[in-house]
Parts: C-alpha cells; structure tokens; sequence
C-alpha cells in the first residue's frame, strides 16, 4: 500500500424517492394531544385499506377501536379535602358515663352537687361502711341500730388520732377525739373523708382526769 495515499473517500448515499413512500393514510400513527405542557392522552389508531372488490368503486377498511391511556392534568390532582361536617361528640358522651356511688361520688338527689362521704363504724371485732349522717344525733341512732345494745347500754362516740384533721386536733383526750354533741361531731367530721369512728360502751374520761 501507498503511504503516500490521502484518507479514504466515501460515497454518500444518494437520497430517497419520496414517490416510492407509502400514502400517509396507511402508515400507523401516533397522535399526541397536549395540554398545558404535559401530555394528556394519547390515541393509537391503526387502519387497513382494503382491498376493491368488483362492482364496487369503494375500498374496505378495518378500524379497531382506539386504546385512550389518560394522564392526570396538573388542574385535575387530587387535592385534600377539608372535612365537611364537624366530629362526632359521641366519645365525649361515652366517657362522662353515670355517677356511682362512692366516697368521691355526688350525690344526685336534690342537685346539691355535694360529695357524699363515708364513715367505718367499728364496735369490738366488726365494722362497717356507711355513709356519713348529717348530724350527732343521727349517728348515736345509726350506731345503736347497728350495734343493737342490751336495753339501757349507752353507747359512746370516738375517733382515733390518726383519723383527726389538725384543725381537731386540739380536742383530742388521750389517743382519741370524743364525739359527745353536735359541736364535736361538727369538728370531728369537718372536711374528712373515710373517718373511723369507735362506738364503745365506756364513758370518756373526765376534763382534768389523769388519763
């Protein structure tokens, strides 16, 4: 080979005659029909000529149904919704319930709204829990229905000190509060809830007696 030689020469292919194409009606195609920027359908249609039978100056054709593949819009997006309706109180219905009766209950007769409090009242070896009376004289008749005494027993009220409020404190005798009127009942009792209270058969001791 001839070094001397220049590069190689090539030939370009001569250009296409557009008579030899097929008609554009028999070529399968692809639409695009835009919307904004994107995309939002796209129709494929494919059609066959047919072929003239005799007697007929028209053609067949086959046409299958176009197959329509839909893109969302930006203007179609789903967007979140505020709700409609406010939310059920039904769960709030739920949770307040009935009041029951306990020491924090309320008392439901009268729409007094006060908390019924309650009492253990304890004589020898047995005790019981019932709700605290009103007044001294009501309790004396609850203890001695509860106790059920000999005929002519009296029976006498008491609080442990552990069960005194320090307001009360002041009127202790000894290791317990003596409740003989109204008066120490009142203080006995005054913002205390679950007090204990003795019913015993012997006498307090005497103001200025050596305990």
């Amino acid at each position: 080979m001839d070094r001397r030689q220049g590069p190689p020469q090539y030939k370009a292919s001569p250009a296409p005659d557009l008579a030899l194409l097929p008609p554009l009606s028999d070529v399968t195609g692809t639409t695009w029909s835009r919307y904004g920027s994107a995309p939002t359908a796209i129709h494929i249609t494919t059609s066959d000529a047919g072929a003239a039978t005799a007697g007929t100056s028209a053609s067949k054709s086959k046409t299958k149904s176009p197959g329509i593949f839909r893109l969302p819009s930006p203007q179609h997006q789903h967007q979140p919704q505020a709700p409609s309706a406010p939310p059920s109180r039904s769960s709030d219905e739920w949770s307040r319930g009935s009041a029951t009766s306990g020491p924090n209950s309320t008392s439901g007769s009268g729409g007094s709204g006060k908390q019924n409090r309650f009492m253990t009242l304890v004589f020898q070896d047995k005790e019981t829990v019932l709700m605290m009376p009103r007044t001294y004289k009501e309790t004396q008749a609850l203890a001695r229905n509860w106790v059920q005494p000999p005929e002519g027993t009296v029976l006498h009220l008491r609080v442990p000190v552990e069960y005194v409020s320090l307001t009360s404190s002041r009127f202790l005798q000894g290791p317990y509060l003596w409740i003989a009127n109204e008066e120490t009942y009142h203080i006995a009792t005054h913002n205390v809830h679950g007090i204990r209270v003795e019913v015993v058969s012997e006498a307090p001791p005497l103001p200025g007696a050596p305990l």
